[in-house]
């Protein structure tokens, strides 16, 4: 059957490190980079630490890394907790057209399994992580405002695949197996978009949903099914789901390996929602060519945004 996922989870099975063009990597290198330094200052605010303390409590295992301590915790935990850390300033990346932070939902998740494996190659990690970034931006690309729109929060609901394609590639996933991993971890896809209005909530949604992923890939290891069509399925399917029926199957699924989405993440030069940094740069820009107006001056700032903003 060819469906989306069936497309994905052949490219994530399949695709190889040498084929993965030079400037996706460094791109991809590049956004690892910012994303690990804002994981790391991020686990030093006030809600990180209590979401530390409540998950650590509730397990002795120690497979990965709790990022900012010399801890460590249970893979799932330190995918939960290291996600949140990255969006913890609001300093994560964003790929503009699926309007999800990348390394949120996906990063956590692919570093901490790779912890727990204990001998995954450098090669192996980024091309796993590479698929997993390039599906998670995928599935997101099409729909992302009308997502939002829904009220659906687009990293919560859209990365778990990318982790998917990530743990399920370090597994040596079939292409049979990955689709069922997919088709498991697409029921954990979710989380409320009202959740960034003035909650600590926030900073869980984005990265809990990839529990699905490490669950699903594990499971469909051992021979475990998952939904085939569960992308499209018109009963329940993701983007039945999730938007008003509203997919691309060609800009989702095609041409995998020759056009690469995650070359639409870009990185945040200021600690808010990217929608808003030109309007902060247009003010600096203001400011330092005018420089003789003070804020008593202006009567009034009009400033036009997106809607999602």
């Amino acid at each position: 059957m060819d469906t989306i996922n069936a497309r994905l989870s052949k490219f994530s099975s399949e695709y190889r490190y040498e084929d993965i063009p030079k400037e996706v990597l460094d791109h991809l290198k590049n956004v690892l980079l910012d994303n690990y330094g804002c994981g790391l200052f991020g686990s030093t605010t006030m809600w990180m630490k209590i979401y530390r303390d409540v998950l650590e409590n509730m397990t002795d295992r120690e497979e990965a890394s709790i990022w900012g301590t010399n801890r460590k915790t249970s893979v799932v935990n330190a995918m939960m907790l290291n996600g949140s850390a990255i969006n913890s300033f609001e300093l994560d990346d964003t790929h503009t057209d699926g309007i999800i932070h990348v390394s949120t939902g996906v990063l956590g998740c692919v570093t901490a399994f790779a912890e727990m494996l204990g001998n995954v190659s450098g090669k192996d990690f980024l091309t796993a992580t590479a698929l997993a970034y390039e599906v998670a931006c995928r599935v997101a690309a099409p729909v992302g405002m009308e997502i939002a729109h829904q009220g659906w929060n687009n990293t919560g609901t859209c990365c778990p695949f990318g982790s998917t394609a990530g743990v399920g590639r370090m597994l040596g996933l079939t292409t049979e197996q990955m689709g069922h991993a997919m088709g498991i971890a697409g029921n954990w896809a979710g989380g409320l978009q009202a959740v960034q209005f003035a909650s600590m909530a926030k900073r869980i949604v984005p990265s809990r949903s990839s529990e699905g992923a490490i669950l699903g890939a594990l499971l469909a290891q051992k021979g475990f099914t998952g939904i085939e069509d569960v992308f499209e399925n018109k009963f329940g399917g993701f983007y039945n789901c999730f938007t008003d029926d509203v997919y691309d199957v060609e800009r989702t699924s095609g041409d995998l390996g020759d056009r690469w989405e995650l070359m639409g993440i870009g990185l945040k030069f200021y600690s808010t929602c990217r929608s808003k940094h030109t309007t902060i740069g247009a003010l600096r820009r203001f400011r330092e060519e005018n420089p003789d107006i003070t804020p008593d001056d202006i009567v009034k700032v009009v400033a036009r945004t997106t809607s999602i903003t």
